[in-house]
């Protein structure tokens, strides 16, 4: 059923807005990728299976200051 959850999490300005919703057409089964690669914010984008491995995934680009991470 290929439905996962996504989340953009504010980095800049220290809100602590997150927005979550649900994607369709990753094929990702389990885990979670996140990237900063995100127009026109470069704030956080996760998407994944279980929310431990979004924030896993969110804290890898988070503690090297952006990038991507499986």
């Amino acid at each position: 059923r290929d439905l996962l959850k996504i989340a953009v999490i504010e980095r800049h300005r220290a809100t602590g807005n997150v927005g979550v919703g649900f994607v369709r057409g990753f094929g990702l089964q389990r885990g979670a990728i996140a990237s900063t690669v995100a127009h026109d914010n470069h704030n956080i984008v996760v998407v994944g299976a279980d929310d431990s491995d979004m924030m896993a995934a969110a804290r890898a680009v988070a503690e090297t200051g952006g990038g991507q991470a499986v």
